[in-house]
């Protein structure tokens, strides 16, 4: 079995057994961190970009360097909340380290107590929309693969013909698929999830 056929068959099995996805990254295996750093990667970024703007390349970098650490990181983890847990504070505290770097940090001066609420304020908006992209990406990534390749294209903005013409199946077959994946995801993402998803995205609807 060749690395990408061994990699899915793995995806497949931490996807239903995340006892098992604990256990492994726990045990230092290297499919399991990288489920792990494709599961939380790009949510990771928004979540830096949300506090570094307009520092792409910077916040890539503090991104890659949280990764590294939890590589690296030498304690086990008792649940996958507390990998997540450390990859975003990793991420706040460089953000956090950088800012001050740059002096930008001033406008939280004042009374140690009223500093660090402010600074904690400034993380929950960007961390809120990182974790929710997050969670959408994930429900769309457990779409059947017809169904989810229909959603995508119509979340890239093709029309269900465009859709059709491409995948080579009907109009009426991609309004299904497309019907499926919605009341799945409401399903798996809740009502008010899902409705954030439709509002930037009427045309799915």
């Amino acid at each position: 079995m060749d690395r990408s056929h061994t990699y899915q068959f793995s995806k497949e099995k931490y996807q239903g057994d995340a006892g098992q996805l604990l256990q492994e990254f726990n045990d230092r295996e290297q499919l399991a961190f990288r489920f792990i750093f494709e599961n939380y990667y790009r949510s990771a970024v928004l979540f830096a970009e949300g506090i570094l703007v307009n520092q792409q390349s910077e916040v890539e970098d503090l991104v890659q360097d949280a990764f590294i650490k939890l590589w690296n990181q030498t304690d086990t983890f008792d649940t996958l909340p507390a990998i997540k847990s450390f990859i975003y504070t990793t991420i706040k505290n460089a953000c956090l380290d950088k800012l001050r770097r740059k002096q930008v940090a001033e406008k939280y001066e004042g009374h140690a107590a009223r500093q660090q609420q402010l600074m904690e304020a400034e993380f929950v908006e960007p961390l809120i929309s990182a974790e929710t992209t997050r969670l959408i990406n994930a429900a769309i990534e457990a779409l059947p693969e017809q169904g989810r390749n229909v959603f995508k294209m119509s979340l890239g903005g093709l029309k269900n013909d465009e859709i059709a013409e491409r995948l080579n199946i009907s109009v009426n077959t991609v309004k299904t698929h497309k019907q499926r994946a919605l009341a799945s995801l409401r399903i798996s993402l809740g009502d008010a999830t899902l409705i954030m998803l439709l509002v930037y995205h009427e045309h799915l609807w």
